[in-house]
């Protein structure tokens, strides 16, 4: 008999799980609200709703929600903490081994195979050491960003 599989919701901004943070939001099902929080981020809006998707609670500003005791967001509600440390979160949830330093550009795009989606990842003060265990990546953010439960 098969077990059954579990899949572990994250953050797709930071990379947190719910029991890290209080609470994670799913993307709008409706696609106009879909589109303006993928706009937010710098995601390319494929047409894909990503209801599937979450976004933590460190992403959402107090005033955007109608109960922070029940964590339910306003209507209007997007996502809008988003500091540029998410490039280094991501880069150390995803193992990748590459970092390619834009020489002209200041933006990636990565693109998720499972789901398709696509986030553009603005890139801005961002240094790269080397050690001898590979590259570490030093994001320098402003100071009165929220960050995800994790210090960097």
């Amino acid at each position: 008999m098969m077990q059954p599989r579990f899949r572990t919701a994250f953050c797709l901004v930071c990379g947190l799980q719910e029991h890290e943070v209080g609470r994670l939001h799913c993307f709008p099902s409706v696609q106009d609200r879909c589109r303006l929080w993928q706009e937010k981020m710098n995601m390319v809006f494929t047409g894909n709703t990503l209801h599937h998707h979450r976004i933590c609670c460190n992403h959402f500003t107090e005033d955007q929600y109608v109960n922070r005791i029940n964590w339910r967001l306003r209507r209007d509600a997007v996502p809008t903490l988003l500091p540029c440390s998410t490039v280094q979160r991501h880069l150390s949830i995803t193992g990748e081994s590459q970092i390619h330093k834009p020489e002209t550009s200041t933006s990636m795009t990565k693109t998720y195979p499972a789901t398709g989606a696509e986030i553009q990842l603005n890139i801005s003060n961002i240094s790269l050491q080397t050690t001898e265990y590979g590259v570490a990546v030093e994001t320098l953010v402003p100071s009165n960003l929220k960050y995800c439960g994790t210090n960097y």
